[in-house]
């Protein structure tokens, strides 16, 4: 039977999580309105709350087999500040449409999340997937 222990840390961690959820179900049902800002919101507290929720999963409080759910090793906190610029472009100039040419920040994000793992994989060990640790080519043994 898994045992479970919390710390001062993991109280905050699990608060944050749940106010990034009540902050998103908010954002999410404002989608009406059509306004960029509050999709760029929207997508910046999912990636805020996905990285706090992996914290948490890493300090072993709570156990996530799906691989793909810890995003630090995939290059996620590459996506805060384009998001975060973004957001911040919307608030600013509100009449501006969407534009593609602003996806080219997000080009460290999907080197970081196709590139590096695809043509360094030969070289991880192991714990450097497994926790996250995917900015250490040469892990010590």
């Amino acid at each position: 039977m898994p045992t479970f222990s919390f710390d001062p840390l993991d109280v905050l961690i699990i608060l944050g999580v749940g106010q990034g959820v009540l902050l998103l179900s908010l954002i999410i049902s404002r989608f009406r309105q059509k306004k960029l800002a509050i999709y760029y919101l929207a997508a910046l507290l999912f990636v805020l709350t996905w990285l706090q929720l992996e914290f948490l999963a890493i300090r072993g409080v709570v156990n996530v087999p799906f691989p793909w759910f810890y995003g630090t090793r995939l290059g996620a906190w590459l996506a805060v500040g384009p998001l975060l610029l973004l957001y911040q472009r919307a608030l600013i100039y509100p009449k501006e449409a969407f534009a593609k040419k602003r996806l080219r920040h997000f080009i460290p994000f999907l080197l970081f999340f196709v590139v590096f793992p695809l043509a360094f994989a030969w070289r991880l060990h192991p714990h450097a997937v497994n926790y996250g640790i995917l900015i250490y080519l040469a892990y010590p043994n």
